[in-house]
């Protein structure tokens, strides 16, 4: 009896460290801003919603319903759609914005160093812009040549987050999110080295009642850090 329990205690083990590895091993989708996002991994069925909790960004991984995939462009499930992704899960091998072959020419990923390993963030272009690879950014009025899709053209205007020129006169020489000049203390931009040179990530907004806290670097609850633009 004693060396069936001992047998059954080890197998219990094993499975529960197997999990934990294979959990580790899995990194978490990076949360950009509030919204819906794909899950490039060749199925068209994975997609996350990056929540606010109060103090940060959560990613909640979802899955569309069988029958259904995900469509990028969307941003939803659509049922009987037919499936584009037909590479691997993307992965960050140097710094740098590089497009995503869906057919769209409107999704790409930025490759950034989060300070020990890099990360990929995917973006989409406004939907009267196309991704330039080339220039590794967003240009509107482009003409898409991926031909995988058909893609069209809507006058719908959305506020997206694009990569500011590196001419842009705020200071960007470490990694790091830093404050933008903002009387409601919400704006910030996000400093990262893409390979070559440190670039900038602008537009960045906290989300809902959240200011931006420059010593922590990080959107916080105004009872934490009382802007100085509100109470001053």
């Amino acid at each position: 009896m004693a060396r069936f329990f001992f047998i059954f205690a080890l197998s219990c083990f094993l499975t529960y460290y197997l999990i934990r590895v294979a959990e580790a091993q899995t990194a978490a989708p990076i949360c950009p801003k509030i919204g819906t996002f794909v899950v490039y991994d060749g199925t068209c069925k994975n997609y996350y919603i990056c929540v606010d909790d109060g103090s940060r960004l959560l990613p909640v991984m979802l899955a569309c319903a069988p029958g259904a995939v995900f469509n990028a462009v969307l941003r939803k499930c659509v049922a009987g759609a037919t499936c584009q992704q037909t590479s691997a899960p993307i992965s960050c091998t140097e710094g740098g914005a590089f497009e995503i072959y869906d057919g769209t020419c409107r999704n790409y990923y930025v490759c950034m160093d989060d300070g020990e390993k890099l990360v990929a963030v995917i973006l989409s272009c406004a939907p009267t812009a196309v991704f330039d690879p080339a220039q590794g950014r967003c240009v509107a009025g482009a003409t898409c040549f991926q031909t995988t899709t058909t893609t069209t053209t809507t006058t719908t205007t959305t506020t997206t987050t694009t990569l500011m020129p590196p001419t842009t006169a705020l200071p960007c020489v470490r990694y790091g999110r830093f404050e933008i000049p903002d009387v409601n203390c919400k704006r910030y931009y996000l400093c990262y080295w893409d390979g070559t040179r440190y670039t900038i990530m602008g537009n960045l907004t906290c989300p809902n009642t959240l200011v931006f806290e420059p010593a922590s670097e990080k959107c916080v609850p105004p009872a934490q850090y009382p802007c100085p633009g509100l109470v001053g």
